[in-house]
């Protein structure tokens, strides 16, 4: 690893969303253990744009980037549109292209939008008629109301729920607000990943996968695409001593980035 860390800690800038999950997250690769910096970008507060340019540049600016080169972009699942994203905002502020590495990538859709606003609906008690108000045509039309629309069924339904459990009416609509406001992240999230404008990339990309993760899960073009697929659980990806050495061997071997983008001028980073 001597050719990552030679010229200071190479950075990593990570898209992994936050919230509870079964599943292990990029920081318990432990990255940093091995002479790398890494960079979480999803912290809150989170980003309420739809588009996948506006998202990444209110993560930028809400958090931003320390003025060093980056050398690669990760990001985990839904985040995988927002990599290539975030990857080209990067891209224009130093001389070499970062690295790509995705995890169990998928490419979210009108009808995975659809899905998890149902289930997200569903873990609040049986969907009556009338319940699910949020058009999935808006998210091409108008999807700023449709996760409007969502958020609001959601909110809805919880403070039903927690009326029905006993709880007065400011106290459901307290916690039916907190409620919808972290579904509107994700939802949020969801939405933006694939109204991106990047949908390939110029550079390097490793897409590394769990035991069973499909392989056409997120088709992408780039100068090089690297599968790895490790014998693990999902939940057990990004713990797994096989991804970590994925990942090492795969920065070690495309350290400096390449190819370089033509018409930078020379510059690790841009003057401010």
């Amino acid at each position: 690893m001597n050719r990552l860390v030679e010229h200071g800690a190479p950075l990593l800038l990570v898209l992994d969303f936050p919230g509870y999950r079964t599943e292990a997250r990029v920081r318990d690769l432990r990255l940093d253990e091995h002479g790398l910096r890494v960079h979480e970008l999803l912290r809150h507060p989170l980003p309420r744009e739809t588009t996948g340019a506006a998202y990444i540049r209110r993560l930028l600016s809400a958090h931003p980037v320390p003025a060093v080169p980056v050398a690669a972009v990760l990001a985990y699942c839904a985040s995988a549109p927002l990599a290539l994203e975030l990857a080209e905002a990067t891209a224009g502020r130093q001389r070499h292209l970062p690295q790509v590495i995705l995890f169990d990538a998928v490419a979210s859709t009108r009808d995975a939008v659809r899905a998890a606003h149902r289930d997200a609906l569903a873990r609040l008690g049986p969907v009556r008629a009338g319940e699910e108000t949020a058009d999935p045509a808006f998210l091409s039309a108008d999807p700023d109301y449709f996760v409007e629309a969502a958020v609001r069924d959601v909110e809805r339904k919880a403070v039903d729920l927690l009326r029905a459990d006993g709880a007065t009416a400011h106290e459901a609509t307290e916690s039916a607000a907190h409620m919808a406001g972290g579904y509107a992240d994700w939802l949020t999230h969801l939405v933006a990943a694939p109204r991106s404008r990047a949908s390939s990339w110029s550079g390097n990309i490793l897409r590394i996968a769990s035991a069973d993760h499909p392989r056409d899960a997120f088709p992408v073009t780039a100068h090089r695409v690297e599968d790895v697929q490790v014998d693990c659980a999902r939940e057990h990806l990004l713990r797994d001593e096989g991804t970590r050495t994925a990942v090492l061997s795969f920065l070690a071997a495309t350290a400096p980035p390449a190819p370089v983008r033509s018409g930078t001028d020379g510059d690790e980073y841009p003057r401010s």
